[in-house]
């Protein structure tokens, strides 16, 4: 008997299974559950924002506060949140993330922030702190940090182009469709420049552990 369709795509990407059974968990629990999605997720998401956030917001706005914010946005709407394949997760956390940029710029364009509007509201203070006390240990976490740091100097050494390629497919989930029509060019220029990115961070990355 053939496989059934969800079948073979599961075994194509290993990553299907795993992400549906991580989602199913934060649904379960929208606080605890989230510990394993934070591991996966929050690096890209900080050096994504490492790349995307001006440098005139970062003087009204701290980065941790919109990410804290994506967080607490994202287990509010977890459950309208419908998986795509790999790479929908990030891209639904990206746009999140994306959003709350955006507003951030127009609040800090508007009036001058003040200590009590920066990061989450009060009412959502407690689930924060929930979702945040599954996280990683303090040794993993500060491990996690310098290899974000490593990362981070590896993606600003390449060309543009190529460091854009990362940043789209890698850290905002795109497709490669999507990617070449935000870049303008085609899907084989698209996918040469995400291999040259990908071998030349590898090659620097090289020996580092996870």
């Amino acid at each position: 008997m053939r496989p059934s369709t969800r079948t073979r795509r599961d075994v194509r990407h290993p990553d299907t299974t795993a992400t549906r059974d991580l989602l199913a968990a934060a649904r379960r629990d929208p606080a605890g559950g989230w510990g394993p999605i934070l591991d996966r997720a929050e690096s890209r998401l900080r050096i994504l924002l490492h790349f995307r956030m001006p440098a005139a917001l970062r003087a009204t706005c701290e980065p941790d506060d919109l990410l804290q914010d994506t967080w607490l946005e994202a287990s509010r709407l977890i459950d309208r949140f419908e998986y795509r394949g790999p790479g929908s997760l990030q891209r639904w956390l990206a746009g999140i993330l994306e959003n709350k940029l955006l507003h951030a710029e127009r609040s800090s364009a508007r009036i001058p922030r003040t200590d009590k509007d920066v990061g989450p509201a009060a009412a959502g203070a407690s689930r924060l702190a929930a979702i945040f006390r599954t996280r990683a240990s303090a040794s993993r976490e500060a491990r996690r940090r310098e290899r974000e740091d490593l990362v981070r100097s590896v993606i600003e050494s390449l060309p543009e182009e190529l460091r854009r390629a990362v940043l789209l497919r890698v850290y905002e989930g795109l497709s490669g469709r999507e990617a070449a029509r935000v870049e303008g060019v085609d899907e084989s220029t698209m996918s040469g420049r995400l291999r040259r990115a990908l071998g030349a961070c590898a090659f620097r990355l090289r020996g580092v552990s996870p």
